[in-house]
C-alpha cells in the first residue's frame, strides 16, 4: 500500500483556484480582506491510498482439478482545508472519495472411469464475481455549530455460475446436465443535511436498487431401452425500488416524511419430454408468471409537547398464474395516530383488501 501526504499553507487568495468549493466562496471575500492587510491563511492536507492484489492457485487432487485467480483494487483519497482568522478556525472542509474493484474466477473439472463397471463421468463447474463500489463524501464545518454534509455511493455486482456434467456407463445409459446462472445488481444511496444548531436542521436521503437474476437448466438422458428424455427449466427474476426520505426541525416544529416505491416481477418456465423407443414423443410445459406493486408514504409533524401527529398509507398489487390465467391482489392500508400535550395518542387506521373484498377497521 503507498501513502502519501502533501500538506500545504498559504494565503487563501494564492490557492482558490484548486481549492474545495467552499474556499472558491471565500475566495472573493479573501481578496478583499487581503487588500486591507487582514491575513487568512488556507492551510490543505492531502492523504490518499492505493490497494491492490492478485492470488492465484490450481491444485489436484486425484482426479479432480481445481483452479482460482483473485483480486482486487483499492484507491481513496482525503482533502482537508482550513482557514483561520487570528486563532480562530473559521471553516473546515472535508472531501472523501474511494474506489474498490474485487473480481474472483474458479473452475473445476473431474474425470472418473471405472475399468470394472465401465461408467464414465466428467463435468466442469466455472464461477465469476465481479464487484465496484465507489463512494464520495464531503463535509463543512462552520462557526457556531454550522455544518453541512453530503455523500454518495454505489455498488454494482455481478455473479455468473456454469455447471456441465456427463455420465454414461457400458449397458448404454447416458445422462447430460448443463446449468447455467447468473446475477446483476445496482445499489445507490445518497444523503446530504445541514444543520443550523439549535435554530434549524434539514436533511435528506435517498436509495434507488436494481437486481435481476437468471437460472437456466438442460437435462437429456438416454436410457438403456434407446428411450430418450429431455427436461428444460429457466427463472428470471428482476426488481427495482426507490426510497426519499426528508426531515428536519425549526426550533420546536419537527417532521419528516418518507416515499417508497417497488416493483418485481418474476417468470418460472419448464419441458419435460420423452422419446419413445418407437419414435413417438410425449411432452408437458408450465408457466408461471408473478409481479407485485407497492408504494408507501408515511410522516410525522410534532410541535414539542404540543402536538404529534403520525401517518401512513401503503399499497399492494400482485398477480400470480400461468400465461392464460392470472390471480390478482390488492391491500390499502391506511394509519393515523394523534397525540396532544404529551398525552396517549388516539389511533386508528383502515385496511381494505382482496379478492375477496375485506375492510377492517382498527
Amino acid at each position: 500500500m503507498a501513502k502519501h501526504r502533501k500538506p500545504k499553507s498559504a494565503y487563501l487568495p494564492k490557492v482558490a483556484a484548486g481549492a474545495a468549493p467552499l474556499a472558491l466562496l471565500l475566495a472573493g471575500p479573501a481578496t478583499a480582506w487581503a487588500g486591507e492587510s487582514i491575513p487568512l491563511p488556507l492551510d490543505h492536507q492531502h492523504t490518499g491510498s492505493f490497494d491492490k492484489g492478485l492470488n492465484s492457485g490450481n491444485a489436484l487432487d486425484g482426479n479432480d482439478h481445481r483452479g482460482f485467480l483473485d483480486g482486487f483494487i483499492t484507491t481513496t483519497n482525503r482533502d482537508v482545508f482550513s482557514g483561520t482568522l487570528g486563532d480562530v478556525q473559521i471553516f473546515r472542509n472535508i472531501s472523501d472519495t474511494a474506489h474498490h474493484l474485487e473480481t474472483s474466477h474458479g473452475h473445476k473439472e473431474f474425470l472418473a472411469v471405472d475399468p470394472t463397471a465401465g461408467p464414465l463421468g466428467a463435468g466442469s463447474q466455472q464461477t465469476h464475481h465481479l464487484r465496484g463500489s465507489g463512494a464520495q463524501y464531503e463535509a463543512v464545518w462552520l462557526p457556531h455549530g454550522v455544518d453541512v454534509v453530503g455523500q454518495v455511493g454505489d455498488e454494482p455486482t455481478l455473479d455468473v455460475i456454469r455447471n456441465i456434467a456427463l455420465t454414461g456407463d457400458g449397458r448404454g445409459n447416458a445422462h447430460a446436465l448443463s446449468e447455467l446462472g447468473a446475477a446483476a445488481g445496482w445499489d445507490r444511496n445518497s444523503g446530504q443535511a445541514v444543520d443550523l444548531g439549535q435554530v434549524a436542521a434539514i436533511g435528506t436521503s435517498a436509495q434507488q436498487f436494481g437486481h435481476g437474476a437468471f437460472s437456466g437448466t438442460l437435462d437429456v438422458a438416454r436410457r438403456a431401452d434407446d428411450a430418450v428424455t429431455v427436461g428444460t427449466g429457466d427463472k428470471v427474476g428482476t426488481a427495482i425500488g426507490q426510497s426519499r426520505d426528508l426531515g428536519g426541525h425549526i426550533g420546536p416544529v419537527a417532521g419528516w416524511g418518507s416515499v417508497s416505491q417497488g416493483a418485481k416481477l418474476g417468470h418460472q418456465g419448464s419441458f419435460a419430454g420423452t422419446l419413445r423407443p418407437d419414435g413417438s414423443p410425449v411432452g408437458h410445459v408450465t408457466q408461471q408468471v408473478d409481479a407485485a406493486l407497492s408504494g408507501a408514504t408515511s410522516g410525522d409533524l410534532n410541535i414539542a409537547h404540543v402536538v404529534d401527529v403520525q401517518g401512513g398509507t401503503e399499497t399492494r398489487l400482485g398477480a400470480s398464474g400461468d400465461l392464460t390465467k392470472q390471480d390478482g391482489s390488492f391491500t390499502q392500508k391506511n394509519d393515523l395516530q394523534v397525540g396532544l400535550f404529551d398525552q396517549a395518542p388516539l389511533k386508528g387506521g383502515l385496511t381494505i383488501s382482496g379478492p375477496p373484498l375485506n375492510i377492517e377497521h382498527r
